[in-house]
Parts: C-alpha cells; sequence; structure tokens
C-alpha cells in the first residue's frame, strides 16, 4: 500500500502519515496503520465533500480506485470543491445507491457520474449489467438529468505506473421521461476517455480518435474478462451460431492487426468507432483492413466482384434494414471492445494467447478429422526434439542459417508453431555468438534484431482457409507474425503447387523435398472420400496405390510427406491414430512397411481417450528420425552379398540367426526369399533407390530388424483411467460456464505433468528427456518413479512377424497398472494345473468349440417397450462375477425374425467383442440352466461346445486370467475398443490334463461363493 501511496505522488510526513499536495496546493492526507492496513484512513480534506465516509479508509480495494480517479481530476485541473464522493441518492421505492464520484460544473450543476471498479472481473461485471439493465447509472442520471457524461472507470498499479480503463456514456443520446424509456433509448456504446483524454481541457469531453500510442497493453484479468464481454455481447443480442460468430471476430483479428501493423504510435487508428462514424463507414474501413490483411499476410488477393463484407461480417444472418441494423450494432460492440487494447507484440503475449486459446475452444467447430492439439501436448512434443543440438552442429559445420528449419504441414490452430518459435527463441537468446562466421553472425543478428527469424525458418501449411488465417493470427499473438503461413493442402504437388512457396516449393518436378530439419504435426485422419482430391496423388506418394476410393486412413500420406520433407538424420514429432500401429488392412500394413524402413523409431507415446476436447480418439505420438538412405541401402546390399551372393559375414550371420529364432522362420527359408526377389532388390541397389514396398514382407521384416538391431525406444504410456491420463497430460478439460477449454493442473502455481518439466529440460522424471536423449544416441536412465509411464525397450521387440504390426506401448506397462487384474473371483487357480496349450482357433477349427456372432438389427427393429424379443447386451455382463444379470434390457418389435441360435444354452460363453472401455473388452459369462434368457446382441459373441461343458468351462477361466486382461491390453483402438474374431483365435488357452477334476473344482469354488452371498443377503 505504501508503495501505491508513493507513486500516486504522496510523500512521508512521518511514520504513519503520508500527504499528497496538487498543483494548486490541495492536500490529500493518508494515515497509516501499518498492522492492519484495512484500518488505515484517507482525509480528503475540507473542499471535498465526502458523502459517506466509508470511503475513506482502505478495506476495500475500490477505494484505492476512487483516491486514484480524485487525483486524476484534480490534476487535470478540475477544483476539489467541485467533487464529491458517495453521494447517495434514492433507487426506487426503498432502496438508496451512493455514487462513487460526481463531479460538477463550475455552475454547480452535474457535470460527470463516475463509478469506480477495480481492475477485471469486477469492472467487466458491472460493464456488462450496465448494458444489460442500465443499473445504477442510469438510476443515478434519471435524478440528475444535467451530467454530460455517465462514466465507468478502473485502475491499476503495474510496474511503478498506473494504468487507467475508462469509458462513458454520452448523455446527449439519451432521451425519455423515465429509467426504462431512458435506457431504451442508449445505442449500448460507450466512449473510451471523456474528460480524462490526456491534453484535453477542463469540462471538454467530445471524444477524440484513438491513436496508436494510446493503446493499452492486455493483461491476465482484462484478456480474461475481454473473452467474456465478447460472449455477453453475443448472449445480449442472441446470437445462436457461435462458430460463425467467433469466425467473425478472427476476422476482425486480421483488421486490427493490419491496422497496429502500419501506423505509427501518433497516426489515429482505422480500427475503432470514430466520433463521426456512421455503419456503412465503419463497415468500409474494416472490409479495406480486411482485404490489405490477407493479401500481406496469406498472399489471398480477394477480387473485389467476389466479396462481400457483408459476409465477412456478419454475426446474424442481414436479410432486411432491421436485421442490418442488428448486424451492425454488434460489429460496433465487439470493435470498441477491442478498439483499446495492442494486439500485436513483438514478443509472446501470454494473456493475449489465453484469449485467443478461449475463443478458439469455444469458437471453432473441428471437422474433418481436426482436433486441435493443447499447447501442452504441442510443448512436449517440441521439448522432445532436440533443437540445441541441431543450432549446435549447424554452428560447427559454419553453415550461414544456423537455426532449424520446421514445418507443420496441417498447422490448424497454430500450436505447434507457436511453440516451435518459443523453443528456438529460447535456444537463440543462449547462442555464443562469439562461435559464429562472420555471415552467419550477420543474418542471424538482421533476423534477431527486427523479429524476423520466423519468416526464414518456420514453415505452416493449412488447407482450411478459416484455419490459416487463425494461425496467422497466433504467430501475431505469440510476437512474430513473419512465419509463412501457407493456405493450401499438405499433400501438394512441391513444383505444380500454386500456394507453395519459399522452401517448400521445389523448382522441379520431385517427389522428396528433403529440406527441413524438423516437422511437428498432428494430421487430419480418418476423412472420407480424401483420396480422388490428392494433387498428383500416384506421382507423389508410394502409398497412394494402396489406397481404395472408400480409404479414410488419410494420415498414412501426411506420415510419407513427413519423410518427403526432412532431411536425413531430420527429426518429426506426429501424433497419428492409434490403429496406424496394428490394424490389420491393406494400407496401414504397407504404411508401416514404408515407415520401419524410412525412420528409427526413438519413441512412441500412447496417448488415451481424454488428450483432445473434441473426440475419444485414441492417439499416438510418433518421435522419428529419418535414416540416411546410404544407410539402408548399404545393409540391403549386405543382406544381398549374404544370401546370393553367398558372402560370409559374421554379423549378418549373428543378427540372421537372432531373426529366424525370434520369430520362428527357418533360415532357408530366407535364401529361397532372397533368390525369388533377386530382380526387385538388385533394381533397388542399382538405382540406388528405396522402393521395397513390394519386395517379400519377411525380406523387408528382415531388413528392418536389422537396420534397428541395436535401436532402442522410448515408450510412455497415458494409463486408462481418466485419473491417471490427467496426471500424464497435467491438464483436464471443463466445459462449465466461465471455465470452458483446458484446465492446467498445477502445484505451487507451476504446471505439472508426466511430459515435461517447464523450468528444468533435462528432469529424467520427465518422458521428454529420455526421447530427446534416444534421438541423440544418449544413455537413457529412467529412475524408479517414472517407470510406471516411461520405459526402454530393444525396438526390435516391438516388432511382430505378421502385417509389420507395431506392438502398442501399453502392452510394456500392464505390470504396473493398477487396474489390471485378474477378473476371476477365486484367482488363476487354472495355472496350478499341468495343461495342454493351444490357440483357441485351434479348437474351434477341430469343431470343439463353435463360433456364433451376437445378432444385428437396424434402429427401427428396437422398441422402448417390452416384447418377447428380449436382447442381452454387454450391460448384463457383471465384470465381477462372470454372471448374467438381469439388468436394463434392449427389445425389438415381436415381429423381427431372430434365429433362436443365439438364444444362449447352458455352457456358453458370452463375450464382450466391441467397448468403448478396455476394462470391459473380452468382459465373459458363463451361461448357467436358469440364467435370464434373450438373444445374444450384436456387440457380442457366443462360444459354444455341444458335447463339453467341462471344456468351455476351461475356456471361460482363461478368459477371466490376467493373461487375457494383458492380451486386451494389446488390442487397444483409436475409437471404440474391438476384440477382433482373428485376434482372439491367437490367444493361447490352457486346457488342464485332467479336466474333470479341473471342473470339479471350479464347481466347487462356485457354490461355496453361491452360499456365501445367500448368507450375506440374509
Amino acid at each position: 500500500m505504501i508503495e501505491k501511496l508513493e507513486i500516486l505522488g504522496f510523500e512521508k510526513e512521518d511514520d504513519t502519515s503520508y500527504s499528497y499536495k496538487s498543483n494548486e496546493g490541495y492536500i490529500i492526507s493518508v494515515k497509516v496503520n501499518e498492522r492492519d492496513i484495512k484500518k488505515s484512513k484517507i482525509d480528503y480534506g475540507n473542499k471535498i465533500k465526502v458523502h459517506n465516509k466509508s470511503t475513506c479508509n482502505l478495506s476495500k480495494d475500490e477505494n484505492i480506485v476512487v483516491l486514484e480517479c480524485v487525483i486524476r481530476l484534480l490534476e487535470k485541473g478540475y477544483q476539489p470543491q467541485l467533487i464529491e464522493l458517495e453521494k447517495e441518492w434514492r433507487l426506487g421505492h426503498k432502496g438508496k445507491g451512493r455514487l462513487d464520484v460526481l463531479l460538477r460544473s463550475p455552475n454547480k450543476k452535474a457535470y460527470a457520474m463516475i463509478e469506480c471498479k477495480t481492475w477485471g472481473e469486477e469492472y467487466s461485471k458491472f460493464r456488462n449489467k450496465t448494458l444489460e439493465e442500465g443499473d445504477q447509472l442510469f438510476s443515478y442520471f434519471i435524478q440528475e438529468r444535467e451530467a454530460r457524461g455517465l462514466y465507468l472507470y478502473c485502475s491499476k498499479f503495474e510496474n511503478e505506473r498506473i494504468e487507467v480503463i475508462t469509458e462513458s456514456i454520452d448523455t446527449n443520446t439519451l432521451s425519455g421521461s423515465n429509467f426504462d424509456e431512458v435506457f431504451k433509448s442508449w445505442d449500448k456504446t460507450f466512449t473510451p476517455k471523456g474528460l480524462f483524454t490526456e491534453g484535453s481541457d477542463l469540462y471538454d469531453a467530445e471524444y477524440k480518435n484513438l491513436l496508436k500510442g494510446e493503446l493499452q497493453e492486455l493483461d491476465r484479468d482484462s484478456g480474461k474478462e475481454l473473452f467474456n464481454s465478447f460472449a455477453e455481447i453475443l448472449r445480449r443480442h442472441t446470437v445462436s451460431d457461435k462458430s460463425n460468430a467467433f469466425n467473425k471476430i478472427f476476422n476482425l483479428f486480421v483488421c486490427k492487426i493490419y491496422d497496429e501493423d502500419t501506423k505509427t504510435d501518433d497516426e489515429e487508428l482505422d480500427f475503432q468507432w470514430k466520433n463521426d462514424d456512421t455503419y456503412e463507414s465503419l463497415l468500409e474501413r474494416m472490409a479495406t483492413l480486411y482485404k490489405n490483411g490477407l493479401f500481406n499476410y496469406l498472399q489471398i488477393d480477394i477480387q473485389k466482384e467476389y466479396f462481400s463484407s457483408f459476409t465477412e461480417f456478419s454475426f446474424i444472418d442481414i436479410y432486411d434494414e432491421l436485421s442490418y441494423t442488428k448486424n451492425m450494432q454488434i460489429l460496433r460492440e465487439v470493435v470498441e471492445l477491442l478498439q483499446v487494447y495492442h494486439i500485436k507484440y513483438s514478443s509472446k503475449h501470454q494473456f493475449l494467447g489465453d484469449f485467443f486459446e478461449n475463443l478458439l475452444n469455444t469458437g471453432i467447430k473441428q471437422e474433418s478429422g481436426q482436433f486441435f492439439t493443447p499447447i501442452p501436448l504441442s510443448r512436449f512434443l517440441l521439448k522432445s526434439i532436440p533443437i540445441e543440438k541441431i543450432i549446435e552442429q549447424k554452428i560447427n559445420n559454419k553453415e550461414i542459417n544456423i537455426l532449424p528449419y520446421i514445418i507443420d504441414f496441417a498447422c490448424g490452430s497454430g500450436h505447434f508453431l507457436t511453440e516451435a518459435m518459443d523453443e528456438i527463441q529460447e535456444h537463440i537468446e543462449k547462442i555464443d555468438y562469439n562461435r559464429l562466421t562472420g555471415r552467419a553472425k550477420t543474418m542471424l543478428l538482421s533476423l534477431q534484431s527486427a523479429f524476423l527469424w520466423a519468416g526464414e525458418y518456420v514453415y505452416g501449411i493449412e488447407k482450411d482457409y478459416r484455419l490459416s488465417k487463425t494461425t496467422k493470427i497466433a504467430t501475431f499473438l505469440n510476437g512474430d507474425g513473419d512465419a509463412t503461413i501457407i493456405n493450401g493442402d499438405g499433400l501438394d504437388d512441391f513444383y505444380t503447387s500454386s500456394s507453395y512457396k519459399g522452401r517448400i516449393k521445389s523448382h522441379s518436378k520431385s517427389r522428396e523435398l528433403g529440406l527441413f530439419d524438423v516437422v511437428v504435426s498432428n494430421p487430419p485422419f480418418s476423412v472420407s472420400n480424401f483420396k480422388r482430391y490428392v494433387e498428383g496423388g500416384s506421382n507423389n506418394f508410394k502409398l497412394y496405390k494402396y489406397l481404395t476410393f472408400k480409404s479414410v486412413e488419410i494420415e498414412c500420406l501426411f506420415l510419407e510427406r513427413t519423410e518427403q520433407l526432412l532431411k536425413e538424420n531430420g527429426f518429426a514429432g506426429i501424433i497419428l491414430p492409434i490403429n496406424i500401429l496394428g490394424r490389420n488392412n491393406t494400407i496401414y500394413r504397407y504404411t508401416r512397411k514404408k515407415m520401419l524402413i524410412d525412420f528409427d523409431i526413438v519413441g512412441i507415446t500412447e496417448l488415451g481417450n481424454k488428450t483432445f476436447s473434441a473426440t475419444t480418439t485414441v492417439t499416438v505420438a510418433l518421435f522419428l528420425k529419418k535414416r540416411k538412405k546410404s544407410t539402408v541401402l548399404k545393409m540391403l546390399k549386405k543382406l544381398y552379398e549374404y544370401f546370393i551372393e553367398e558372402k560370409k559375414d559374421k554379423a549378418i550371420e549373428a543378427i540372421a540367426n537372432t531373426f529366424s529364432s525370434q520369430y520362428e522362420i527357418d533360415e532357408n527359408y530366407l535364401w529361397y526369399l532372397f533368390i525369388e526377389e533377386k530382380e526387385l532388390l538388385l533394381e533397388s541397389l542399382d538405382n540406388m533407390s528405396i522402393d521395397l514396398l513390394e519386395v517379400h514382407d519377411d525380406i523387408v521384416l528382415l531388413l528392418s530388424y536389422c537396420l534397428n538391431f541395436e535401436n532402442k525406444t522410448v515408450l510412455s504410456y497415458a494409463g486408462d483411467s481418466t485419473k491417471e491420463q490427467v496426471n500424464f497430460l497435467g491438464y483436464k478439460f471443463s466445459s462449465g460456464r466461465s471455465k470452458e477449454g483446458i484446465q492446467l493442473i498445477k502445484n505451487n502455481g507451476k504446471y505439472v505433468s508426466s511430459l515435461y518439466n517447464v523450468d528444468d529440460s533435462a528432469d529424467k522424471l520427465k518422458i521428454n528427456t529420455h526421447i530427446k536423449a534416444n534421438f541423440l544416441n544418449e544413455k537413457i536412465e529412467i529412475p524408479e518413479k517414472a517407470e510406471q509411464f516411461t520405459k526402454v525397450v530393444d525396438t526390435i521387440d516391438l516388432l511382430t512377424k505378421e502385417n509389420f504390426i507395431i506392438n502398442n506401448p501399453s502392452q510394456y506397462f500392464v505390470s504396473t497398472n493398477v487396474n489390471l487384474k485378474s477378473n476371476s473371483p477365486f484367482g488363476d487357480f487354472i495355472d496350478e494345473y499341468d495343461v495342454y496349450e493351444y490357440p483357441l482357433g485351434d479348437l474351434m477349427d477341430d469343431e470343439e468349440l463353435e463360433w456364433i456372432n451376437g445378432l444385428t438389427y437396424s434402429g427401427t427393429d428396437e422398441v422402448p417397450y417390452v416384447t418377447s424379443k428380449r436382447v442381452i447386451t454387454a450391460s448384463n455382463i457383471d465384470l465381477g462375477s462372470g454372471r448374467l444379470v438381469a439388468d436394463q434390457f434392449k427389445y425389438l418389435r415381436e415381429d423381427k425374425s431372430v434365429s433362436k441360435e443365439i438364444i444362449p444354452q447352458e455352457g456358453d460363453i458370452i463375450i464382450s467383442m466391441h467397448s468403448g472401455s478396455l476394462k470391459h473388452l473380452g468382459k465373459v459369462a458363463y451361461v448357467e440352466e436358469d440364467d435370464v434368457k434373450g438373444y445374444v446382441g450384436g456387440f457380442l459373441s457366443i462360444i459354444r461346445s455341444k458335447e463339453n461343458k467341462m471344456l468351455t468351462k476351461a475356456i471361460f477361466y482363461n478368459l477371466l486370467s490376467l493373461r487375457f486382461r494383458e492380451f486386451i491390453l494389446s488390442l487397444r483402438d483409436q475409437n471404440i475398443n474391438t476384440l477382433p474374431p482373428n485376434q482372439l483365435r491367437k490367444f493361447v488357452v490352457k486346457v488342464p490334463i485332467k479336466l474333470e477334476e479341473f471342473y470339479q473344482q471350479a464347481i466347487e469354488k462356485e457354490d461355496a461363493r453361491k452360499e456365501l452371498e445367500k448368507l450375506l443377503n440374509q
């Protein structure tokens, strides 16, 4: 408090007294009580009239705002005898209200009514309430109609200076004989500054247009309340299409950024409501700013005949004069809301970024496979890539351009780019300039001094025009709008593309570019009918021919594009659906085949269904390092010489033997395969090209095995439960009012997660540290505390023989997952027996077991009332007991034809084949004689033995076992989890040699449990 008094101009008189003396000699004093600052007293002197002493203490923060306002009035030259505090008026029939500050004119008439509020939320709430109800200011004005202005005033102390926001309502525009009429006559416009305008004469409240130098900087409170105020404008005007409305404010961001970018501090801004404005003149200026902004920042040249300012700035549909006027009122209010703040900065502005994130999360509808990457996740990927080592290596190589070239080919909202800019800037500040060559030093200094370096090194491509605009705004708000943002297709042709430019544009026909050090992206996936829109797809992508016109796996082409963009030994962090690791379809199989040739798999982070706000899709973050082509060809040549030319090579022999043993592939079979594929292999070697997609899978698997033989992969797993995932990620999503969007998990004000440490880039308890170490082939040491979510494994252990399936990371964390346990209430007692072991499919092939699919039906077949056609669903399987329970059944119409085969019989096993939760995937029930009857539904299947119920009892306990739960965990899918029958067939079951003995023991255990339950229920 003492510091604030000193900033206001108070001087110390004695140990407890401070006084302020105006230019005219008027004195205000404060008696300070240091033990209890709220008991400090303000003496406003004998000329300022104080109607109520409640404003003369510092018990409320608002009182210091009133004191600051009074001093500001005195410093402008207003006479103290014309200032009154806490003037009281009647509100309605019973209530009373007190105005903070009343300024009278020299003839003693009311001139300005001023309500003082604390900065941020209190000011915003009062402003919104005034807009909505008129509130106290209008009530006071009705009783003092001479007042020329009704003022809202707030101030705060920031870095030894005072920041002020003041807005007024011009009463000359008000008319009416009562409160309701006067309030209705108000056009809901606030005029900034008014009588507080710097340099204005006394009692000169005429609005003067804003200069750029008068703009105010956003802080945390004003950034937060800016968003709330915008949302309040939409609510008050009943704007229902929020997505459209938020898109319009992004258009206004373009206008404002361009306006600030092209004006000097003493020039008048165009982005404002001017004192002589009309709706038409405002709209015309916004249109000009917008077109210029798009052309300068995104190279979008809007032709006059195709541009409609109504369209670009219509918050509501415009179809007549009334709707036009309403829309223009909304536009004016939003412009006035933004006009007083700086939007364009030369360094990252956190609070403006927060405002932008609120707009983004609330207003942008995500579609066509778009899921915006939360900032902590974007930051994790960037902090896992060794940016500093790239810079160091370029310096050592005496290169001129020493910063990493980074690209996101599907940049969406721009999070990867803004975080990349942050990360690079952090390392720029650590560069020892004495180590640079003269040209490198000149280049970096020229770029850095003007904040232009991102224009050279950072690229973003976004197909959605709306999002490319959003990304450009994001880069401006983060301090460097010069990053190269291209409104185009990330899969376009490097040579023929009309939108590509700079480093992304090839000057000759080429499938490969190889010019970027880093690729980071969260590309779209599961996009229908995309194949027909890929420009030059068959020429540009080797994987293109494996797609069908029904394919949705666009992410496969983005993975190939990653390899095309990267330099050799370049780094990638890319988020993809988990299906890419294990789903067995043609395009995924060839994608994995190509990936294992092109990249070292440095890290895989398995993310849960709570990672993104707009989808529950399960994804993985792949950390990849592009292999040198020479490395692959050299290894291929060694294998060729070993198998075809029969040249001895002990290293190849040892690896081939290990490979043959691990995958149970006979070495003679490999010799045969190499002879069969000789021509294809020789073609690759002769042309110095790597195009092995048509080479036999086992040869490519061996090649990949050899290339990865000494490699390690860092695995991490977010967990299955919500709590595990939140702790892992360090954030969660909220949909609560005024709390929409991402909520960071903090400890002592600092973000905490398993992903990275904000302050310590080498924290070994964090995943990024180990991924970065693996990128650099450094020793990886994972502390015991981190082993619950991070492990390092030999890369070859991830690979499976069939279809190049790569094991999900979650498989390696089952021992630490507290939720993973046997579902058998008696434990896995089947393990106590000597057993035969068979793949479950063998028992089906031998017809000892029968597989029956559940019933599928259309929505029109289901009815909301009880019928004889009762359907058993997964909710009727009790996970704890493995029994059928009479819980919420579904019913079909009576005339629906259903096979009696799918009515469960005694001894059947009913198994859940699909579930949104891994916990419930594969859960089973053993059907007893007196169990509920019905038809087994489509997400379930039946395993039946017509003759041997002892066998199905043994199979039942196999499917309850911990082994089976571990098997299920490996089948995690990107959306609903699925247990494919062909995968289930591979599960090895244990059948006790003494099957009858096992069966009797199982029955005894079950009977004893039933008796216990009876006793407990009595």
